[in-house]
């Protein structure tokens, strides 16, 4: 079987839920991580001068960038893409929140009001997101359908990374379907070991 090869940089960042998909689907990979200092000299060989980027063992003609098309694809390999049309614009939309959200915080973090953006961030901007997606987890415990999609994927590396914490006592369906996504054997697996870089 082909292994994927994923190439971000050596911290936790937007590769994580990507790694997370991989993990749940069974699909082989290894995690190349790139140091800022080896940046600049592997820059100029990518497509857009960006990263993360996947490359496949075998196969010198596979090269995909930009997080969430490589993050889809790897969800529609590992049965965690809804393959019902409303359901899967569904599964789209809440991964873009959360992409969303996530760039917010970065552009607080870097820009030049950063005490006074980032203070915003936690008070007001992640709560509204939060809230609005806590009106969107359904009877089931998923945001979408009746099991696991990268939605619930997206919106647990969410609350592991810079919502890390936040206090979830107001959005009780988030944090039952964050335990739950934590109790999956290939999710708690890749969480204990070595390839999770947010340990």
């Amino acid at each position: 079987m082909a292994t994927y090869e994923v190439t971000y940089f050596q911290f936790p960042g937007r590769a994580e839920p990507i790694k997370m998909i991989l993990e749940v689907g069974n699909v082989p990979y290894v995690f190349h991580g790139i140091t800022f200092q080896d940046w600049p000299s592997v820059k100029h060989s990518t497509r857009y001068g960006q990263i993360p980027f996947v490359k496949k063992t075998g196969d010198s003609e596979f090269e995909l960038y930009q997080s969430l098309a490589i993050a889809r694809f790897f969800a529609k390999e590992s049965g965690l893409y809804p393959t019902d049309n409303y359901q899967a614009a569904q599964s789209d939309e809440y991964v873009n929140v959360v992409k969303d959200t996530v760039d917010s915080f970065y552009k607080a973090f870097f820009g030049p009001n950063k005490d006074e953006d980032v203070k915003n961030f936690y008070s007001t901007t992640l709560p509204n997101v939060l809230k609005a997606l806590e009106s969107q987890v359904k009877s089931t415990g998923y945001l979408v359908g009746s099991g696991l999609t990268w939605a619930d994927i997206y919106l647990f590396d969410l609350l592991n990374g810079i919502g890390k914490d936040t206090d979830l006592k107001d959005y009780p369906k988030i944090s039952a379907l964050k335990q739950v996504v934590a109790n999956n054997e290939k999710i708690d697996a890749y969480l204990k070991s070595d390839r999770n870089l947010r340990k």
